[in-house]
């Protein structure tokens, strides 16, 4: 099934941030040199609408987005090693068409590239935007849960709330993607539901032996809301709320109201420093700029202001990932450039001349460098307590490998429900096919963050939390964790379970 999202405009901006500023590192290693063709490519100042194309155009779109594919996208390697086969797949989605008077609806022309494209592709950012609307080639997966519980025995597992389903007592036949930590209900004890790209509603699952039909449901997620910041603290605990990590674009009167809660996020690191427990609440959150969360850590760690090594250091250089450089990448940053009268226009023009005279893919990669605070003595030594669900994407998810990895396993937990998935690739392109006016989102640089990360499970599964828990039992779990009764009234007054 194609899954399609009417969604605002601001979920692609966020959960792909742009390239027009970015720039290939002296540091980064070049690995590959590839000769290849130079050819225009067409930005989006704005959407366009378009309900139908003539037939015979739809082979030139399919041409545009083949170069786009190959040129242009860090994932076209990965699309190869999983069978991808450019030509079969223009004759492929030519052939699926059904032309009415030689002509093709935009939706159905649309219809067909992803169908051909879905084996091939794992990256949720990857997707097309048609007459304002989303479209997402990667299935999200999310967790349909029942109301048993089981206790872990050895390497057994038995039921302890049966709910009147299931008698308690009863042994569970295993299944260990069914089994979902649940400390809340004990230690060692696991709720039982289902991972599942689709609605269901019924499973069964064996129990002494037997199959039972067992209901599921799905935990709702928070309300969409606007951008959010909020701080609650007590004497040992605090709560910090970002639900935003890219503030709107400049001209918009939201912009300096954005700026500010970020900075306050960033700076509150220095704030709650000595603090025993720090609870970051992620969720909703859709990603954009990795940077305020490596402030926010900085300014935690080190429990001083960290705004001069912010400004200075580039939040690339502690990451592994791999860059295509190509006409692609070098045409979208002029063109961006022109529309936005930048002064780098005249020396990207430059850039693009040299690349028109010889047209070259070229692969660098960049090995993480060590970040300079850590081998200092560390301020802050309490829990960090991370809230992710189904909606914290990209830079969300990231933040999520950078506390780990700046504090600590054993010092960050999360807590919730599994992430987005949209962490695999970053810095999107968003470039639009010159007859039906479909605009694709492709990324140029291709994540290595998630590879040895333990946590992550996928393009559209995202990072599995520590512990699980829905929206109804994040407070009370969280008390567990705390153990500070004040601040247990505090976000309970805030109704943090119904945010």
């Amino acid at each position: 099934m194609i899954k399609k999202f009417i969604i605002k405009k601001i979920f692609v901006l966020v959960a792909l941030v742009s390239v027009q500023n970015f720039c290939v590192f002296a540091e980064q290693e070049l690995v590959k040199t590839e000769p290849c063709t130079y050819q225009e490519i067409y930005v989006v100042p704005s959407p366009e609408f378009k309900s139908n194309i003539d037939f015979n155009l739809c082979r030139d779109d399919l041409k545009h987005l083949c170069y786009l594919l190959v040129n242009g996208c860090a994932g076209y390697p990965d699309m190869v090693q999983r069978g991808f086969k450019i030509d079969k797949f223009t004759e492929d989605v030519i052939s699926g068409l059904n032309p009415k008077k030689n002509k093709v609806s935009t939706d159905d022309f649309l219809a067909q590239i992803i169908l051909n494209l879905k084996p091939y592709i794992n990256d949720f950012h990857f997707s097309f935007v048609n007459n304002g609307e989303y479209f997402f080639i990667n299935d999200k997966k999310i967790v349909y849960w029942s109301d048993i519980y089981l206790e872990k025995k050895g390497r057994d597992f038995f039921v302890k709330e049966g709910k009147g389903i299931v008698e308690n007592g009863a042994q569970y036949k295993a299944d260990l993607d069914t089994l979902f930590y649940y400390p809340l209900k004990g230690e060692n004890v696991y709720r039982l539901g289902f991972l599942s790209s689709e609605p269901i509603r019924k499973k069964e699952f064996e129990f002494n032996g037997k199959n039972i039909s067992v209901s599921l449901h799905d935990d709702e997620t928070i309300p969409e809301l606007p951008m959010k910041y909020r701080e609650i603290e007590t004497a040992d605990s605090a709560y910090l709320c970002m639900n935003f990590f890219l503030p709107p674009d400049y001209d918009t009167v939201q912009y300096n109201g954005a700026e500010v809660m970020l900075k306050k996020y960033v700076e509150c690191g220095e704030k709650f420093c000595n603090k025993k427990n720090i609870v970051l609440d992620l969720r909703g959150n859709i990603g954009g700029y990795l940077t305020p969360s490596f402030g926010f850590y900085s300014f935690l760690y080190t429990g001083r202001d960290m705004w001069h090594y912010i400004d200075e250091c580039s939040i690339e250089d502690y990451m592994n990932y791999d860059l295509l450089y190509s006409p692609v990448y070098v045409l979208y940053r002029y063109n961006w450039a022109c529309i936005n009268n930048r002064d780098t226009k005249y020396e990207l023009n430059k850039e693009k001349i040299e690349m028109r005279k010889s047209p070259v893919k070229k692969l660098y990669t960049n090995k993480p460098e060590e970040i300079d605070y850590l081998y200092e003595p560390k301020k802050f030594n309490g829990k960090l307590i991370l809230l992710i669900d189904r909606k914290s994407a990209s830079a969300s998810e990231l933040a999520v490998v950078f506390a780990k990895r700046i504090f600590g396993d054993e010092n960050v937990i999360v807590i919730g429900e599994n992430s987005q998935g949209c962490a695999s690739f970053a810095h999107g392109l968003n470039i639009k096919l010159p007859y039906s006016k479909i605009v694709v989102f492709l990324s140029i640089m291709k994540l290595h963050e998630m590879d040895s990360f333990n946590l992550w499970h996928g393009e559209g599964t995202g990072v599995f939390p520590d512990c699980w828990a829905t929206r109804n039992d994040l407070s009370e779990l969280i008390y567990s964790i705390t153990k500070d009764d004040e601040f247990r009234v505090e976000l309970k007054s805030i109704g943090l379970n119904y945010l």
